[in-house]
């Protein structure tokens, strides 16, 4: 009996039969994935592992890459069967200066997993978001895809908190500076908010000053760039906190703790609302809050003073898109007048041929008259001349 073979789902079917009602996740999971999620190896390694032949699925040997497998299939590796359910992890780490967060550095420099309190963990925990090398501060590890997902894309723009500590005591000119945004190599680099101090007690500095900036966005360096862009030297930086989670104050450097219950609930309210939905459909989930500032009067002035700048910055760009110079965009224009298109040419009255006398019935009735009909119930009337002096005569009928 023929065989026809599906191209999607790699399964035969008996021509006549029914075909196969679609499961979710039909396709499987790669199994160089499944094997990275239960922290076996990396993907480059359990491709290495399955072609030496120690991976099996279902008791059978499996040699070829891609190979995708099912939730309720038996994946061993060297014998021993792996669990079909991978369980969450989360941790708050505090990142002690000097170290990077990758899992491997081609310079050789001390990993964030080389820590002592982390080198036990799976390799399927990773770390949310980055800090450089000389940064500090909160990172979260998770082997939650979603939870990840939500936490770094940028159109969800989790904020993260900083703390920086500066050589120099700041101005007010250069705070109102960084407020304003400032333009970088890639682009305009503006923070959500700046104040001096912060919410983490993290110690008097003898020298110096400690400021702290909040920022929607994950470019690299990029707190580290807008300081350094206006000749501020940055002594220290730690981030404080990502969204609602601070950095706990008995944390010491090098260390991890369990999440709280409340800070669990946190990150599954963060998930739920925007991590398992994609970037199209969760965007509306998103609501931003609008919250209303109470201004000073010198605060009010340089926001005037801001928006004054962006429109003349607006009305530059448009006249040099236009080709418009300086001095034409000064002098107001006069916009020539244009022929009317119905505009008819007089005529020669010596030449032009005598006008048809309109009749009244040629004359449009105004718009606001409605136009009387007759009813189709009532009969035609037949009208008949007549003449007062002469009566009509019935007419004789023809002699054939």
């Amino acid at each position: 009996m023929k065989e026809i073979e599906s191209k999607s789902k790699k399964t035969t079917r008996k021509v006549g039969s029914e075909p196969q009602k679609e499961t979710p996740n039909a396709e499987g999971t790669r199994l160089n994935v499944v094997l990275q999620q239960h922290g076996i190896a990396s993907r480059r390694k359990a491709d290495e592992l399955i072609e030496q032949g120690l991976v099996k699925v279902n008791g059978k040997v499996i040699k070829k890459l891609g190979t995708r497998v099912l939730s309720n299939d038996k994946v061993s590796v060297e014998g021993k069967i792996l669990r079909t359910e991978v369980p969450k992890m989360t941790l708050l780490l505090h990142k002690p200066d000097r170290t990077i967060t990758s899992r491997n550095d081609p310079q050789g420099r001390e990993t964030i997993f080389d820590l002592p309190s982390l080198r036990d963990l799976p390799r399927n925990v990773q770390a949310v978001g980055r800090l450089d090398y000389r940064s500090e501060g909160l990172i979260i590890l998770t082997n939650d895809g979603d939870l990840a997902y939500a936490l770094t894309h940028p159109k969800f723009s989790v904020e993260k908190i900083y703390a920086v500590l500066l050589a120099d005591v700041t101005t007010p000119a250069e705070m109102d500076k960084i407020r304003r945004g400032v333009q970088l190599d890639d682009g305009l680099a503006k923070p959500t908010s700046v104040r001096v101090g912060g919410r983490v007690d993290l110690g008097s500095p003898k020298k110096g000053q400690w400021v702290e900036v909040v920022v929607g966005e994950g470019r690299n360096r990029l707190v580290r760039r807008m300081f350094e862009s206006l000749g501020l030297k940055v002594v220290r930086l730690v981030r404080t906190g990502v969204g609602d989670l601070t950095l706990p104050e008995n944390l010491s450097p090098a260390h991890s703790a369990q999440l709280r219950p409340e800070q669990a609930k946190y990150l599954e309210k963060v998930k739920k609302a925007i991590g398992t939905k994609p970037a199209s459909a969760s965007k509306s989930l998103v609501k931003k809050k609008v919250t209303k500032t109470h201004l000073s009067d010198a605060d009010y002035e340089l926001e005037v003073e801001r928006r004054s700048m962006e429109l003349e910055q607006r009305r530059q760009a448009r006249n040099e898109k236009l080709g418009i110079t300086s001095d034409d965009s000064e002098s107001p224009k006069i916009r020539p007048r244009r022929e009317n298109a119905l505009t008819i040419p007089a005529k020669n009255p010596a030449t032009a041929a005598p006008s048809r006398i309109r009749k009244k019935s040629d004359v449009e009735a105004p718009a606001s008259a409605p136009v009387a009909r007759k009813k189709e119930s009532e009969p035609s009337k037949r009208i008949v001349p007549h003449s007062d002096d002469k009566p009509i005569k019935p007419r004789k009928p023809k002699s054939s």
